[in-house]
C-alpha cells in the first residue's frame, strides 16, 4: 500500500486474441527510476508492477507521473506487454492525475521517447528538428573549436570565444 499524499490512477485494460477470447499474460510497468516521497520518508524502487491478465483483464493503482510529492516529478512508466498475440515493443505512458481516478490502456497515448544522449552539445528540438547543435555564435559572440567534457566558453576577445578547460 502506498502511503498517504501519493495522487493515484487506477489503469484497466482488456486483451483478447484473434478469436475474441480472453488472453493471458501479463502487463509491466516500470517508473524511470526510483522515486522518493520526502515527506514520507519513503523510496519507491523503481522495480516493474506487474498485471497479470485474469479473463483477458487487469486493474493496477499506480502513482500519477505527476505527483506533487514524488520526484522527480513528472515521470513516466516504460510498458511491457508480455501477453499471448501481442508483439508490442516496450513504450512509454503518461499518467497525469488529469486523466482522472481510472483510465483505461486504449485511451493511452505513448510518450514521445527522448533521443539517447549524443556526444558533444545538443538540444532536443529547434523548430522541429532534433540531432547535435553546432554553437557558432552565442549573443554576437563567435564561438570557435568544438568542446569536450568539462570544458567552458572563454572570452577571448569582446568579439570571440572558445572553448576551454576552467
Amino acid at each position: 500500500m502506498l502511503p498517504g499524499g501519493i495522487t493515484t490512477i487506477t489503469v484497466t485494460g482488456s486483451y483478447l486474441d484473434a478469436l475474441g477470447s480472453p488472453a493471458q499474460g501479463v502487463v509491466m510497468f516500470t517508473p524511470g527510476s526510483a522515486l522518493t516521497d520526502p515527506s514520507g520518508k519513503v523510496i519507491l524502487a523503481g522495480t516493474p508492477v506487474q498485471a497479470r491478465l485474469s479473463a483477458g483483464a487487469f486493474s493496477v493503482v499506480l502513482p500519477c507521473t505527476d505527483s506533487a510529492v514524488l520526484s522527480p516529478s513528472p515521470f513516466y512508466y516504460t510498458v511491457t506487454e508480455a501477453v499471448a498475440g501481442v508483439a508490442q515493443a516496450p513504450f512509454t505512458i503518461s499518467l497525469p492525475s488529469s486523466l482522472g481516478s481510472t483510465v483505461d490502456m486504449s485511451a493511452l497515448t505513448p510518450a514521445p521517447v527522448l533521443p539517447a544522449p549524443l556526444s558533444g552539445l545538443y538540444v532536443i528540438s529547434v523548430d522541429g528538428q532534433s540531432g547535435a547543435v553546432k554553437v557558432t555564435q552565442v549573443s554576437g559572440v563567435t564561438v570557435t573549436g568544438t568542446p569536450v567534457a568539462g570544458q567552458v566558453l572563454k572570452a577571448t576577445s569582446a568579439t570571440t570565444a572558445s572553448w576551454q578547460n576552467p
